[in-house]
């Protein structure tokens, strides 16, 4: 994760804390504790002050992280500039006004100003997560949470713009009734959403959630105490969830058949939240404080303060939603029960040695390895194919080999997306789970004709650049070699990154099997990986990459995901950024240096290097 995901993680946790206080003392405990039939005493009025307080001090922290999330969210998040633009639009009028509805009495045009940019920013929100890709679940969670926020709007949307005319969708409906109907449907869209969200929002794989009993036991607790108020004093239970959440459980908001359901939507989503929040996935976290901070905005909507926090919610499961299936299915692969076999340092230097000098009848090859913390290396090699820059890194964690990157040309550009990549699927044989995607691209899916190829990858093009790059030769070879992913930046940079045995074969491009069972390398150990790169260095010339620039040798960096990709104990920091290497041994030759006497640099970063540490 990188710093600005930590510092906005930290700011929601904060409003999350500043919000469950606001809804203890503002919503629940002074309403409930003020004396009907004296003056109120001493510490009621203490009690008083410091929720009021609180309420305004959460306040402002609130449109601050609103304004702090929308501007992450447009300069980070992968979407296309009609979207980030109307994003921006809409999600900074929302914080503008709230803010100004903060500080001053709101009128009836600014309340409605406000609903409006609400409402707008969360149809921009939901109609970017249906164009880009993510976790299905996640996605569709986001689109049931936010039908009971836009539906709140029908009502004040329908009676001020269109003004009695009948054009509403429910014309029958007297305009003095609608605001009511349309909040009772809201509430049960509510319970709807809190019903599904174990299976919208939960941490995958199930198993591991279900196996958790501290979510459980919350949930439970949280029933049987809410079960035991509504059936013992209905009246309280009314009260206390009218105040608290907005939701009216009396009999005009709910009959009594929907109550047991309503208790039912809040273990449910007790459940989830507890789930998420204690998750490993980081973005799963980030989904339990969004989640956290729908659940404590209520669905009264009677302050500016619960538009911003619900829409800071929103906005936190919107940008987890880009990265949770990718973190989760790391760490199940990394908690699987096979797991790579180890490779003799002696094997591996061995092996390194005869890759170089495989290359040497085409150029001049050197390598180095770089020693990282908890047991990672990363050996580089350095050269050219085909007249090509090309630059191979291989990631190990304790001996078992993790990522290989190769890149050719210039290291990825960091500041856009891939033109084109290729991502192959998975046949799930040797392989264990799927293997992580290429770096996000907005370029559309398309097919080449060619069956064979169609079902083995996964094409997306922005240019129309696959015809020149694939022929019918090239296409057959890529499909007998390539696992993984392949991404082009037109005129810059070729990527390729596979991880063996996850979605992937275990002895491709490496010999793994091989390596770790004799202890040496046979004959033809670097075989594979000179045909695989080979290969590259075809579609690169193919691609016409700049031959007369390297990749930048003299500023270490890392490929899209690189710290992601690779082993939750892989080399990194907390940040996501690439540890320093200051351990270099050489694998092959004594001057192990890269070009020119330039110490050879880690492949480059690019694409995706926000939020995708594996934390």
């Amino acid at each position: 994760m990188s710093r600005s995901s930590h510092r906005a993680l930290d700011a929601s946790l904060v409003l999350l804390a500043a919000m469950g206080v606001e809804l203890a003392l503002n919503r629940l405990a002074v309403p409930a504790l003020r004396p009907l039939d004296r003056s109120p005493p001493g510490w009621y009025a203490a009690l008083d002050h410091a929720a009021l307080f609180v309420f305004h001090f959460a306040s402002v922290l609130a449109v601050a992280v609103l304004l702090r999330a929308i501007w992450q969210t447009v300069a980070d998040a992968p979407r296309s500039r009609a979207v980030r633009g109307a994003l921006a639009a809409s999600g900074f009028a929302a914080a503008a006004t709230s803010g100004w509805a903060i500080v001053c009495t709101p009128s009836l045009r600014l309340q409605f100003a406000l609903q409006t940019a609400f409402s707008a920013t969360i149809a921009v929100i939901v109609l970017s997560q249906v164009r880009r890709r993510g976790h299905l679940w996640t996605k569709l969670g986001v689109v049931v949470v936010a039908v009971p926020l836009l539906a709140q709007y029908y009502a004040p949307f329908v009676l001020r713009v269109i003004d009695g005319a009948d054009l509403s969708l429910f014309p029958n409906i007297p305009h003095h009734e609608l605001p009511n109907r349309v909040r009772n449907w809201g509430q049960v869209s509510i319970a709807v959403a809190a019903l599904a969200s174990p299976y919208l929002f939960a941490p995958r794989p199930a198993r591991w959630s279900l196996a958790k009993p501290a979510p459980l036991v919350v949930a439970t607790f949280v029933g049987l105490v809410a079960g035991i108020v509504v059936r013992e004093q209905r009246a309280v239970g009314t009260e206390l969830a009218m105040m608290g959440l907005g939701i009216d459980i009396g009999p005009t908001g709910a009959p009594h058949g929907m109550v047991g359901i309503y208790l039912l939507a809040l273990v449910s989503i007790t459940w989830t939240l507890v789930s998420c929040l204690i998750a490993e996935a980081p973005a799963r976290r980030r989904i339990g404080v969004g989640l956290g901070l729908l659940v404590v905005a209520g669905y009264a909507f009677a302050w500016p303060l619960q538009y911003a926090v619900a829409l800071v919610g929103l906005l936190a499961i919107d940008r987890a939603a880009d990265d949770v299936r990718r973190q989760e299915s790391e760490l199940e692969a990394a908690g699987a029960a096979f797991h790579l076999p180890a490779i003799a340092a002696a094997a591996w230097a061995d092996y390194v040695r005869s890759i170089v000098n495989a290359l040497g009848g085409d150029t001049h090859a050197q390598s180095m390895t770089s020693q990282h913390g908890h047991g990672a290396t990363v050996t580089h090699i350095v050269g050219r194919r085909r007249g090509v820059p090309m630059q191979l890194r291989i990631t190990r964690s304790h001996g078992a080999v993790q990522v290989v990157d190769v890149t050719l040309g210039r290291r990825p550009p960091a500041d856009r997306e891939p033109d084109w990549t290729l991502h192959a699927r998975s046949e799930r044989v040797f392989a264990i789970g799927s293997h992580p995607e290429p770096p996000p691209t907005h370029a559309p899916a398309t097919k080449t004709g060619d069956a064979l190829f169609d079902r083995r990858f996964r094409v997306r093009d922005a240019g129309g650049v696959t015809a020149a790059l694939l022929d019918d030769s090239l296409r057959a070879r890529a499909t007998a070699v390539l696992d993984g992913w392949l991404a082009l930046w037109r005129g810059d940079s070729l990527h390729y990154r596979v991880c063996p045995g996850r979605g992937a074969p275990l002895d491709t491009p490496i010999p793994i099997s091989e390596l770790a069972a004799r202890g040496a390398p046979g004959a033809d150990a670097a075989a594979k990986i000179i045909t695989l790169l080979d290969l590259l260095a075809d579609i690169a010339q193919r691609a016409k990459l700049d031959a007369t620039a390297g990749t930048d040798e003299r500023t270490p960096a890392r490929a899209p995901h690189a710290a992601s990709d690779a082993a939750p104990n892989a080399a990194g920091t907390d940040d996501g950024t690439p540890a320093r290497e200051p351990h270099a041994a050489s694998d092959a030759a004594p001057n192990a240096v890269g070009t020119d006497g330039v110490a050879a640099a880690a492949p480059p970063r690019g694409v995706g290097d926000d939020d995708t540490a594996a934390d």
